[in-house]
């Protein structure tokens, strides 16, 4: 068996491997054999199927389970010895059709390796932090959205505005005379009655109050219901009996009620603490991605491509289902993924260089999870989603969850040290003071 090693990128490697005709002879052969004593065949005694009988029987079959075996059989062969630390899942790349025994068979290997990690220096980084508080405009912002969960459609006194609807009887003529009449019409101030001018019947309703008549032209469309003012011209008469219009209710008390809270002061100060937490853990992620940022631009290493792709590769297909699964059309959500590409895989290669620098600093540290730590995250999780410990243990077992439950850990771990380690400064909004230009200006 001939095996070639080639560098074909950054921590990347392509194996070729040819096994030679003699050999697949031998295997197949051995596959028959093997096949011969299992298989079960009427009018014959097991291991004594006629080689043809077999061959004619059940030979693609036999053929796809010998291609399968000598693959797995020679790749493990070609790799002995070799002191590769592969990651991800190796990509094999071999011609499709059936096994001939007269022709060697040529097949490659691409994998990646892990790249070699160097870990900088951590306490030389300097990342200020950013403000948490919620500011009043924040609050107020968020009572907004919350009182358009509880807006109502319904008549005001107001003069027709953007975005209105009203409610009008409709009287078409003809030369004049009244042809067709319909009452209680709720029409959307922004679409006109079919054959009018859009941008003129915007602007005769605008500023328009109950009671108020317009008359518009028109033109009567095709398949108007009075076939003798099909393709003609004549007049439409608003007659505007009601200007209807979606409120929110004020932001008071009885607001704050609707959503359980005694007084709006109450609801205003739980909003202060939800926005804040938010903010917060917004500013500790972004602090953390920006020590890995600097600890990455240090100490450079290459990416594992093939590991990138596959990233990048799972996180369009799990924001193209969530896509979906929140309504939105098959062929909306490919075009989004489509144009998303470049921001997919810059968020790959963001999370697998991170990966492994989460790894490296781990082992340099010795920042290893304990079982104790896995005992406290089963009581952590049980505790969220009132059950019980063995439960959590059974759920993590049964869907193998091990591995993910510690790369989570380690990570958070990891992430915990660097936040001590590196040089942290709160910025003049972040700790409510003034800035060095402003304290100089007043003193």
């Amino acid at each position: 068996m001939h095996v070639e090693i080639l560098d074909s990128g950054p921590n990347r490697k392509t194996m070729k491997v040819a096994i030679p005709p003699e050999r697949i002879r031998d295997h197949v052969a051995k596959v028959f054999q093997s096949a011969n004593q299992q298989i079960r065949m009427k009018g014959f005694r097991p291991g004594k199927i006629p080689p043809k009988v077999l061959r004619d029987k059940l030979g693609d079959s036999i053929l796809r389970e010998a291609k399968e075996a000598i693959l797995n059989e020679s790749f493990k062969e070609a790799m002995a010895g070799q002191n590769f630390d592969i990651v991800g899942t190796p990509r094999l790349e071999v011609s499709t059709e059936p096994l001939d025994e007269n022709k060697a068979l040529e097949y490659s290997v691409d994998f990646d390796l892990r790249p070699v990690v160097e870990v900088g220096d951590i306490a030389s980084i300097r990342v200020e932090k950013g403000a948490t508080t919620a500011t009043d405009d924040e609050i107020t912002k968020s009572l907004d959205q919350l009182a358009q969960q509880k807006r109502k459609l319904g008549p005001v006194e107001d003069a027709v505005a953007e975005g209105d609807f009203v409610k009008v009887n409709v009287t078409y003529k003809l030369d004049g005379e009244e042809i067709a009449k319909k009452e209680g019409l709720q029409l959307n101030s922004g679409i006109p009655v079919r054959g009018t001018d859009a941008e003129e019947f915007k602007a005769r309703l605008q500023e328009q109050r109950r009671g108020a008549k317009v008359t518009l032209g028109i033109a009567y469309p095709d398949n108007f219901e009075k076939e003798q003012a099909r393709g003609k011209t004549g007049e439409v008469e608003l007659e505007l009996l009601d200007v209807i219009r979606f409120t929110t209710p004020p932001l008071d008390d009885a607001f704050a009620k609707a959503f359980d809270f005694e007084s709006m002061d109450l609801m205003r100060e739980e909003l202060r603490k939800q926005i804040e937490t938010h903010k917060g853990r917004m500013e500790t992620t972004r602090v953390e991605e920006e020590i890995l940022e600097q600890l990455y631009a240090q100490k450079p290493f290459d990416l594992p491509q093939g590991l990138v792709e596959a990233e990048a590769e799972a996180r369009a297909k799990a924001w193209f289902e969530d896509m979906k699964k929140q309504g939105a059309p098959e062929a909306d959500a490919q075009r989004r993924v489509t144009e998303a590409k470049d921001e997919l895989e810059k968020a790959a290669r963001t999370g697998v260089r991170n990966l492994f620098l989460v790894e490296a600093i781990a082992i340099k540290n010795k920042l290893f999870i304990t079982e104790t730590d896995i005992e406290n995250e089963f009581k952590r999780i049980a505790s969220e989603n009132d059950t019980g410990v063995a439960e959590v243990k059974k759920y993590i077992e049964e869907n193998k969850l091990f591995g993910e439950l510690r790369l989570q850990l380690m990570n958070g771990k990891v992430r915990d040290y660097l936040k001590k380690t590196a040089n942290l400064v709160d910025t003049p909004e972040a700790s409510g003071g003034e800035s060095d230009a402003a304290t100089e200006a007043s003193s």
